[in-house]
């Protein structure tokens, strides 16, 4: 089930089937969660439910540009709040995303290094280092786009993409620096800063090896983060994309992906093709998928089967008119030659 949050504050959830030609008029509904998510007067940059241990409530973290946190414990039916805790870390903060652990957060922005603050203590543990200076021996800029935490790292590896085309890997007990730095576009940082082409976000696949990567200009690269470089992109993309995200599932190898040409749209992650295209109506900020596989009612297959059952009809009417057509050709070029040889009869019968 696609999820996906708008620019009017709104959580639109989008009930899915399986993917084929037929699913794209799914209905959709729009549910607003405990009203108002922004903190300190401001529209939240990032909203997200933290993964928590078995167990545990789950909670629902917002974010502001200033830094504002806000932390709310959720019931089990996750409609109301039952606890609610406040905390301020340094900003602009351009994103924030949870550990799959539960107990960290990791965060960045322009000119704010990628950060890892601990929810418990309410400390930042851990702050990354700029790059050395260039062959100029000047600094280059900072500004965090999107981050991801890597899974069964114990919350230590960190991918980043900057705004100035960048993908980096970190790990936080290694160095503060990143352990791999690409540039992943032809364009300087400058360039892709002034054509406003920068990265925008960031999504890892299943093994962790290679990362779906979108910029401001309708962009989307796979990167591996073994090497570095950049080996396939997604095509039929325009606008900028905000949003990307792998199907929870390692059985469905699906990427969305969403942005501001108000199109969804769903590929193979392996073959890279197009397989749904989904129009939201409005400009999307975020999406994401149901953790569950996708599944049929009983009224769904019987209509999907009485679908393919036309199809096949209709396949199989065409082929026979095709037989028809040519068998109907072939008879007509023997009665010509039927025709010829009786006139060439009477002309040696009259002409001895």
């Amino acid at each position: 089930m696609p999820a996906r949050a708008a620019e009017n504050g709104l959580l639109c959830v989008r009930a899915s089937t399986p993917l084929t030609p037929r699913n794209a008029h799914l209905a959709r509904t729009q549910v607003s969660i405990m009203e108002p998510l922004s903190v300190a007067h401001e529209e939240p940059r990032s909203i997200f439910m933290l993964n928590c241990v078995a167990g545990a409530a789950a909670r629902l973290i917002t974010c502001c540009e200033n830094g504002a946190v806000n932390i709310r414990t959720l019931d089990d039916a996750l409609e109301n709040a039952v606890a609610q805790q406040d905390v301020t870390v340094v900003g602009p903060v351009s994103r924030m995303r949870g550990a799959h652990s539960g107990a960290k957060l990791g965060y960045g922005g322009k000119e704010n290094e990628l950060q890892v603050f601990d929810i418990a203590s309410e400390k930042v543990e851990w702050k990354a280092k700029n790059v050395p200076n260039n062959f100029l021996d000047l600094r280059l800029p900072v500004w965090v786009t999107d981050l991801q935490f890597l899974r069964n790292s114990n919350d230590r590896k960190i991918a980043i993409c900057t705004a100035y085309g960048q993908v980096r890997l970190y790990d936080v007990r290694a160095q503060r620096r990143p352990v791999l730095s690409a540039m992943v576009t032809d364009k300087s940082e400058q360039i892709r800063l002034d054509d406003g082409t920068r990265l925008t976000c960031l999504a890892l696949s299943h093994d962790q090896t290679w990362a779906a990567v979108g910029d401001a200009q309708g962009e989307l690269r796979k990167v591996d983060l073994r090497t570095g470089n950049v080996f396939g992109k997604f095509k039929h993309i325009s606008g900028s994309i905000r949003s990307a995200a792998f199907h929870p599932s390692p059985v469905c190898n699906y990427i969305a992906a969403a942005g501001l040409d108000r199109h969804v749209r769903v590929y193979d992650a392996k073959k890279m093709s197009c397989i749904s295209i989904i129009y939201a109506k409005q400009k999307v900020n975020c999406l994401l998928f149901d953790p569950q596989p996708p599944t049929q009612s009983a009224a769904e297959e019987v209509d999907e089967e009485d679908w393919l059952g036309i199809q096949e009809a209709k396949a199989l009417a065409k082929k026979k008119k095709e037989e028809e057509e040519e068998d109907a050709g072939g008879g007509g070029d023997g009665d010509d030659t039927a025709e010829n040889g009786e006139t060439h009869d009477l002309n040696l019968k009259t002409n001895p």
